[in-house]
């Protein structure tokens, strides 16, 4: 079972130096989306927003884009971050999941060959937050890569202290 494991991981990461920089690059965007999500929700409430109000502002893609005419531009910039990770995280693991499905199994039936790649298309964005990925990405771009991977790990407490300060400004602490 370990093989398989070490298989599939060491199939979701290309060779290449870009692919590297692209996990790591993925992986702190999504990091700084939760600190702007969290710091433009606050900046909405300390603006008098009230909590009714946050609801249905930020829960469409057009909701999201006349959000930033109101105090919740920097959430939705935040949350824009947010699910532009989550494409490009789909589109950069296409390629590597086609090369897999490719390596194991010759094309048979063209309908159910596409279903087998989505389905490893999101096998693949999954494995390629792991640590073990993010670990072998970061000994592939040294030092450019542990200083993204510096970076990201700064936002972690960064992202955990602007949600306790919403946390206290939602129930009236400050």
């Amino acid at each position: 079972m370990r093989v398989v494991i070490d298989l599939i991981e060491s199939d979701s990461l290309e060779e290449s130096r870009l692919d590297s920089y692209v996990v790591l690059g993925l992986r702190c965007l999504r990091r700084l989306s939760y600190v702007l999500l969290w710091v433009g929700l606050s900046i909405a409430l300390l603006l008098g927003t009230r909590v009714a109000d946050f609801a249905g502002a930020l829960n469409s893609p057009a909701k999201i884009l006349a959000a930033m005419k109101t105090p919740f531009v920097v959430a939705a910039v935040g949350l824009a971050l947010r699910l532009l990770a989550i494409g490009l995280a789909f589109v950069v693991a296409v390629r590597p999941a086609i090369r897999s499905f490719r390596a194991y199994r010759p094309a048979t039936r063209f309908r159910t060959d596409w279903y087998d790649i989505w389905y490893l298309t999101r096998a693949f964005v999954s494995l390629r937050w792991t640590t073990r990925i993010r670990n072998l990405a970061v000994e592939r771009t040294k030092p450019a890569g542990q200083v993204v991977e510096l970076i990201t790990t700064i936002l972690l407490p960064l992202n955990v202290l602007c949600f306790s300060i919403f946390v206290l400004l939602l129930i009236g602490v400050f």
